[in-house]
């Protein structure tokens, strides 16, 4: 979780920079002066998300991961939608840059992986990002 500049997990907290929008002087990022189109942003992302959770490969990851009562309740919140919703995410993402990033982990002999690597869908190849705080 990661709160004003620090890193906090089950190992312990760390100071670090957090880039990302500056919030202004009402305590709001600057997205938010604007509600139309805050609102429009937060109905992509929700619209993203439902086409992303009706695939049954994510929601089995999830389950993994977060256990089987979540997995079923992402599965739940999938399901049953039109097929607007579905065309409407299929066109935003047919403009956007896909990347695919895999980030940290934990492994039996290693403990906790802070690396990051991205894999470039167009290229064909990955790249290796600077190191999460753990």
């Amino acid at each position: 979780r990661m709160e004003h500049g620090v890193f906090e997990d089950s190992v312990g907290v760390s100071e670090g920079a957090v880039e990302g929008p500056e919030e202004n002087e009402r305590g709001s990022f600057p997205s938010d002066d604007d509600p139309a189109s805050s609102k429009f942003e937060r109905a992509e992302s929700a619209d993203i998300f439902l086409h992303v959770m009706q695939d049954a490969k994510v929601v089995f990851q999830i389950g993994q991961h977060a256990g089987i009562s979540s997995a079923i309740r992402y599965a739940a919140s999938g399901r049953g939608h039109n097929e607007a919703v579905r065309t409407v995410a299929r066109l935003l993402c047919a403009g956007a840059q896909l990347d695919l990033y895999v980030c940290g982990g934990a492994s039996i002999y290693r403990g906790v992986l802070n690396c990051v690597s991205r894999f470039n869908i167009n290229e064909g190849n990955w790249e290796c990002l600077p190191p999460m705080p753990t």
